[in-house]
């Protein structure tokens, strides 16, 4: 295990290289109330890792709550260093004085995973940001990475990436069908190498996609409606060795619904339509998962995923 005073209070995690030199290393934030950090931890190439820094998250009078609550490690300058870019429940105020729960921080990579803030970004209004609510890839092909958020409300927020860290002023995504607490993921859905979105609504228990045209503008397919069973969470991944995006959700029930959390696949056909089985569940005893990663884990080419 890593010992660490920074590691107390946190949930969320990501991992990649930060430093160059081939090996993993963490990223983690902090969500303690007045001590939230980011901190990164070297991997020594042994399995071991030291901890090179941790930097207090913004928080000024003006934003005293900043809660980290989905983390992307991308390279956002085009330096070949990853840089961090941090989904905040946040208190912070717009210049006119509105409230934006939803902020979205830029952080880069000065050189061996020592980060900076580059820019605060509001990223609207909303009464709760969950997890896994960050899409960071190059939605209209200019090979910068752009950032998607949900507000958390009915829209999704486009944040299109000008380069050298230079944003555009967020852009609405009407999410019809969608309602707050959902996340989102990049597929791409037509095989045309447009990174399309997939989103998922808890609270109304669906799933949509959102089409992007190639120039990074998103519309949600009216014609695609997925139902599921208050997806917690999902996950893109081509689980059956297809070459076509699928999905797994995880489905949050209440004890008094059922006394155990479930996960649905859901396979694509390759014409963009999905079909599901009988859901897999945990051991009833087991707490629901809120988190999925996916990878082929044993050797033997297929896509497993862990929760």
């Amino acid at each position: 295990p890593i010992q660490s005073e920074g590691l107390l209070g946190s949930e969320i995690l990501a991992a990649t290289d930060m430093d160059q030199d081939h090996y993993p290393d963490l990223v983690l934030a902090n969500r303690i109330m007045y001590k939230q950090s980011l901190t990164t931890f070297h991997n020594n190439g042994d399995g071991t890792f030291t901890q090179t820094s941790s930097i207090p998250i913004n928080r000024t009078e003006e934003t005293q709550i900043n809660f980290p609550a989905s983390i992307q490690l991308k390279d956002m300058d085009g330096d070949g260093d990853a840089d961090a870019v941090i989904q905040h429940q946040s208190s912070i105020k717009d210049p006119e004085g509105r409230p934006h729960t939803n902020l979205v921080s830029v952080y880069e990579n000065q050189g061996g995973g020592h980060l900076a803030l580059a820019q605060n970004i509001f990223g609207g209004t909303a009464e709760q940001v969950s997890h896994q609510c960050l899409v960071v890839e190059d939605l209209d092909g200019d090979l910068d990475r752009d950032i998607v958020v949900s507000d958390g409300d009915v829209t999704l927020m486009v944040i299109e990436n000008l380069g050298g860290l230079n944003f555009m002023e967020p852009r609405r995504v009407p999410a019809p069908g969608l309602q707050r607490y959902f996340s989102i993921a990049p597929l791409d859905l037509e095989g045309d190498g447009d990174i399309d979105v997939i989103g998922s609504s808890k609270a109304n228990s669906t799933i949509n996609i959102f089409i992007n045209d190639g120039d990074g503008n998103l519309a949600a397919d009216p014609a695609f409606r997925v139902n599921a069973n208050l997806p917690e969470t999902l996950l893109v991944d081509d689980f059956n060795s297809d070459s076509f995006p699928d999905f797994l959700t995880i489905d949050f029930s209440p004890l008094f619904l059922r006394p155990k959390g479930g996960f649905n696949l859901f396979t694509n056909d390759g014409a963009g339509k999905f079909s599901t089985t009988e859901p897999f569940y945990t051991a009833s005893h087991d707490p629901l998962p809120r988190f999925l990663v996916s990878g082929d884990f044993d050797g033997d080419s297929d896509i497993d995923f862990a929760a």
